[in-house]
């Protein structure tokens, strides 16, 4: 099978990922301050201040990874 067809068949999902209609949900994902505040259910300030703190760790991209996510909702 030729990859043309395969890739004229993906397209559409590209096409409505690129205009943040669907949501990437690999587990593990590492998120942005503002989808942890959501997460959490803390306010986005509230996340940078245990950012800066250091309670939160950001990964090299600057988002946070989902064990940092779970670490703070477990408590731990």
């Amino acid at each position: 099978m030729s990859r043309k067809p395969l890739l004229f068949l993906l397209f559409p999902v590209f096409l409505l990922a690129a205009c943040g209609e669907v949501e990437d949900t690999r587990p593990g994902k590492p998120v942005a301050q503002r989808q942890a505040a959501e997460i959490l259910g803390l306010s986005l300030p509230t996340v940078g201040k245990l950012v800066k703190a250091g309670t939160l760790k950001l990964n090299r991209r600057g988002l946070i990874p989902a064990a940092e996510i779970d670490r703070a909702i477990s408590g731990a």
